[in-house]
């Protein structure tokens, strides 16, 4: 998961894809507006996650904010490929 940076260059030697929660006023339900938001953004090379509200409240303000975030900020900072790791 990397967050597109303007200046990034890391996807310059990597592939990446966006994988995230799709946030809409009222909640998405239909299964058929979920495929269609899944056809659109898969030609962005993304996929969406769709989860129940309470679910999606707790993943944001638990998973996302205490754990991912702080652990893949500023990832684009780290150049892998001139440290040798790649």
């Amino acid at each position: 998961l990397l967050a597109k940076t303007e200046g990034s260059h890391i996807l310059q030697y990597m592939d990446a894809h966006w994988i995230g929660t799709v946030s809409t006023n009222p909640h998405i339900t239909d299964e058929k507006d979920k495929e269609a938001i899944r056809q659109v953004l898969a030609k962005m090379n993304c996929t969406p996650l769709f989860f129940d509200k309470d679910i999606q409240d707790a993943y944001y303000l638990g998973m996302c904010k205490q754990v991912l975030w702080p652990a893949f900020h500023n990832i684009d900072s780290v150049d892998f490929v001139r440290s040798g790791h790649m």
